[in-house]
């Protein structure tokens, strides 16, 4: 579903769209094409994430869109919650 609205602020374009949900999944469809363009060009592709609720619902959009081989893509997190368990629902290993 493309974009209720879009505009630039400066440089940077801007999409809105409906609800957060629409959006994720959105956004995890990119991020799907451009990680499988790159392990087809590269073999492997690196990938930065950030935790926090702000990412739960790209995180699950990118799990059920599938088609990502995770085996050849290295992702690293911008930060974690001192002193939680790594099972814990908020951490960034869960």
């Amino acid at each position: 579903m493309p974009a209720t609205k879009s505009f630039h602020v400066n440089d940077l374009a801007v999409e809105v769209y409906n609800s957060e949900a629409e959006m994720s999944r959105v956004v995890a469809e990119l991020v799907q094409w451009y990680l499988r363009n790159t392990i087809t060009r590269q073999g492997h592709a690196r990938l930065m994430l950030a935790t926090g609720n702000s990412q739960i619902k790209f995180l699950q959009a990118m799990i059920n869109l599938g088609g990502v081989d995770w085996r050849k893509i290295t992702c690293f997190h911008l930060d974690e919650y001192l002193g939680i368990p790594a099972n814990h629902p908020a951490s960034f290993p869960h």
